[in-house]
């Protein structure tokens, strides 16, 4: 009769040890995790995605100038173009629509601490019936710019940047040469063989930019909600007023349009 007696008051207090172990479990709750930081650039609201946009439109402000054309020569022009075609004379250096939209502006948004990475693929610029194409091009700093040749006659690319190597080489047709660009630039190229040939070598800082199409429209996406400063360069019109825009929420921005025009001449 003991051994039983004390067989039952072990098993009873083993229940009661096993409740009061559930109860303390029962009791315990894990602490919220602390809220992320957001990403620089981005309002306090967390857990939204990158998928904000930026659109808006570049227009000219002020009479459209009258730009000549090119002085393109026989003599030089000889093997830039196939028999019975012209070298296009039109000079690309500012193109504006009906609407007043200009082409070829780079817009740019700063995002602190955003990170800059050069594409897989290098960008590239080719010489075209004695013509740069593409007339502006943008290549994130660090990145890679080709120089391809698809004519018929040589080229000598010559290239006049402010903080990188300049460049001055012969390209035979069909062959290529290539240069990084190590620092935020604006690269003017030019051919000496072809005086009439300019393009420009846009280096961006930042990841977040865009190149207006021909009616000056421009759209910048992968943007998290927040306030931002846009900023525009053109090669004859020179850097424009920052403008600032919101994304919101919901990805959404007001639609941005900004105008530039050409500088005034100080009077002696």
């Amino acid at each position: 009769m003991k051994t039983l007696n004390i067989i039952a008051l072990a098993a009873g207090a083993a229940l009661i040890a096993a409740g009061a172990a559930s109860t303390t479990a029962a009791s315990t709750t894990t602490a919220p995790a602390a809220p992320s930081t957001p990403a620089p650039g981005a309002s306090s609201t967390t857990g939204l995605a990158a998928d904000g946009t930026v659109k808006g439109h570049v227009k000219f402000e002020g009479t459209k100038p009258d730009l000549k054309p090119l002085a393109v020569t026989d003599e030089q022009a000889k093997g830039c173009c196939p028999p019975g075609k012209q070298v296009n004379a039109k000079d690309p250096s500012l193109i504006i629509d009906d609407s007043n939209g200009i082409a070829n502006v780079v817009v740019s948004i700063e995002v602190p601490g955003a990170k800059l990475e050069p594409p897989a693929e290098a960008l590239h610029i080719d010489q075209h019936e004695c013509n740069f194409e593409p007339h502006v091009q943008v290549v994130p700093a660090g990145g890679k710019i080709v120089f391809l040749n698809s004519d018929q006659v040589s080229h000598n690319v010559h290239t006049y940047p402010a903080k990188n190597d300049a460049f001055n080489k012969t390209i035979a047709p069909g062959s290529k040469e290539e240069q990084v660009l190590a620092k935020g630039d604006k690269v003017q190229v030019k051919c000496d063989i072809h005086p009439w040939m300019s393009s420009y070598v846009f280096v961006s800082e930042t990841p977040y930019y865009a190149i207006t199409k021909a009616d000056g429209s421009f759209e910048i996406k992968g943007l998290k909600p927040g306030t931002y400063k846009v900023e525009t360069w053109h090669e004859k019109l020179g850097k424009g007023k920052t403008v600032e825009v919101t994304v919101k929420d919901d990805g959404s921005s007001e639609a941005v349009e900004i105008k530039l025009g050409e500088k005034k001449k100080k009077s002696s």
